[in-house]
């Protein structure tokens, strides 16, 4: 899947963030700079994050995948966040319980039905622990670029 080979100028490594908002914000405002999203982007990002949760509790590594409907989407992208430190979402099952997430993934789908599939092949990344240790460990934005379908 093109959209998991990570795009140099969408991977942001070590970053500081003071909530999910900050990062919903700082992301929407850089990926709008670029052309990917709507100026809507940030706000519909953290709007469906109340109502719909992206935290997921994977091993060894917390991640969130925040994403929004398309009509907030120009081009289709996943941007990729390895904050310096984690950030707080709740859990995708259970909207009571607070997950640090060690890695984000921001979706940027255009066609909705094409969501689901994104989010089964970034499923599948997340269960590699040889890609999750890359991914938490890479030092560069070059190291990242590795991914391949």
């Amino acid at each position: 899947m093109d959209l998991l080979n990570f795009k140099k100028e969408l991977i942001w490594l070590d970053v500081d963030f003071s909530s999910k908002e900050d990062l919903f914000q700082k992301a929407g405002n850089y990926l709008y700079e670029l052309g990917y999203v709507k100026e809507s982007f940030a706000d519909a990002l953290s709007e469906r994050e109340k109502n719909f949760p992206t935290g997921l509790p994977t091993e060894p590594y917390k991640v969130a995948i925040p994403h929004t409907d398309s009509i907030h989407v120009n081009k289709e992208a996943v941007m990729f966040i390895r904050p310096r430190k984690a950030v707080k979402f709740f859990n995708v099952g259970d909207d009571t319980d607070e997950i640090e997430a060690e890695m984000v993934f921001v979706l940027c789908i255009m066609e909705p039905q094409k969501q689901l599939e994104v989010l089964k092949a970034l499923v599948e990344y997340l269960s590699d622990p040889e890609t999750m240790n890359a991914l938490k460990n890479g030092e560069t934005e070059d190291e990242l670029c590795f991914i391949k379908e």
